[in-house]
């Protein structure tokens, strides 16, 4: 399994460059078209560089994160309030809750 996932990110991360080619832009779209911060500009093997390396991280780290995965750690916590005081909450809450106890009477 481990074999055939290293080579599929291998192969996907060499068929990139050669599925995803940089557009040509035309001088009109140069221009900013909203107010804000400058752009910078990459070049090609830059941007293509920091696109596969987020990428390779991503994958990294879901493929190394899976058997931790919804493993949750229970750890006791005392109550924060006491127990008459959270059932007056409880039973307030459903009250709200009824459409028939809105004030309308």
């Amino acid at each position: 399994m481990a074999q055939t996932l290293s080579l599929c990110l291998t192969i996907a991360l060499f068929l990139t460059p050669a599925i995803a080619r940089p557009q040509q832009s035309d001088a009109r779209s140069n221009k900013p078209t909203v107010a804000g911060p400058p752009m910078r500009r990459l070049d090609w093997d830059t941007y293509l560089d920091r696109v596969q390396g987020a990428w390779m991280g991503k994958m990294t780290g879901a493929t190394f994160g899976a058997p931790w995965e919804f493993q949750w750690v229970f750890v006791p916590v005392p109550p924060l309030v006491d127990e008459r005081l959270f059932r007056a909450a409880q039973e307030q809450l459903e009250e709200n809750r009824d459409p028939r106890s809105s004030g309308s009477a």
